[in-house]
């Protein structure tokens, strides 16, 4: 397996809301690499303020090696392809958070400037590493009753098709290459994509975001995730990122998870708080 060099062939920019005022927003989507995701956030955005995204589908649906840092490789250039000098804004969603995070951190590092970074639904991989081991057993207790607990709720409110598919989503995120693989190489014969369920639930992900490290920076973000996620971080209304972080650190909570916090009216809090931050800065 061969790392994807090409970000002509994988990347493209997706204008998800265009005007002539200050510098745009980059949002870095996470598994799957759909923009979708984005869309009703970006509708709730000042009407002064610009919205890209980065389609990163056709890198996911690839039979391709990745880290969050080979990634940032191929994102950075394409955003410095749309926009060449700072201020930078940007927003990264689940896994392309970690994404945002290292490409502003490059950025900042050559003398850039950047004025935010939106994190959504994201903790710090690195948190686990300075836990003992009965720490570390507890954080994991706590994911696994949160899984449960999520799936008694679609179970007991009757949502079955929601609650399978959760299910399913959790067993083929650690499903091995080899069956991804083989699931690719079927539907490449019969001439159709890749099924979502393992688009965007590649165990390659999961893998890439535990060995990312993020590097000591001084950026200013902006955490948005849902509020059981503390729990799964011994309560550290930063997601560990404080380990590094050495900026502003600002905090929007959702009621909602992962999926439907990106929705109305759940998303509108924190794009407004996106939005003020923005329009603070270009006063």
């Amino acid at each position: 397996m061969q790392f994807c060099d090409e970000k002509e062939k994988y990347f493209e920019v997706v204008p998800l809301k265009e005007s002539g005022g200050q510098a745009p927003l980059f949002c870095l989507p996470g598994a799957g690499g759909e923009v979708s995701i984005f869309r009703e956030m970006a509708s709730l955005m000042k009407d002064n303020e610009s919205v890209y995204a980065i389609n990163m589908r056709k890198f996911f649906d690839a039979d391709c090696k990745f880290t969050v840092e080979r990634l940032a490789d191929l994102c950075l250039s394409v955003i410095k392809n749309t926009q060449t000098r700072g201020p930078y804004h940007f927003c990264g969603y689940s896994f392309g958070a970690l994404v945002a995070y290292e490409v502003a951190n490059r950025l900042k590092r050559d003398g850039e400037s950047v004025r935010v970074v939106a994190m959504i639904d994201t903790g710090n991989p690195a948190f686990g590493d300075k836990l003992s081991a009965a720490e570390t057993s507890q954080v994991r207790k706590t994911y696994f009753s949160n899984r449960i607990a999520k799936y008694l709720r679609l179970l007991i409110s009757g949502d079955i098709r929601k609650f399978a598919g959760s299910l399913a989503a959790f067993f083929a995120s650690r499903a091995g290459v080899g069956l991804r693989r083989l699931v690719r190489s079927i539907f490449i014969a019969l001439g159709r994509p890749m099924p979502d369920l393992f688009r965007t639930n590649d165990r390659k992900l999961f893998e890439a975001w535990s060995a990312y490290k993020p590097p000591p920076s001084a950026l200013p973000l902006l955490l948005f995730y849902g509020e059981y996620r503390r729990g799964e971080y011994r309560g550290d209304p930063t997601l560990g990122w404080n380990l590094c972080a050495s900026g502003e650190v600002a905090v929007e909570l959702s009621s909602e998870e992962h999926v439907e916090m990106m929705k109305a009216p759940y998303v509108r809090n924190f794009a407004s708080k996106l939005s003020g931050i923005m329009g603070e800065q270009e006063s």
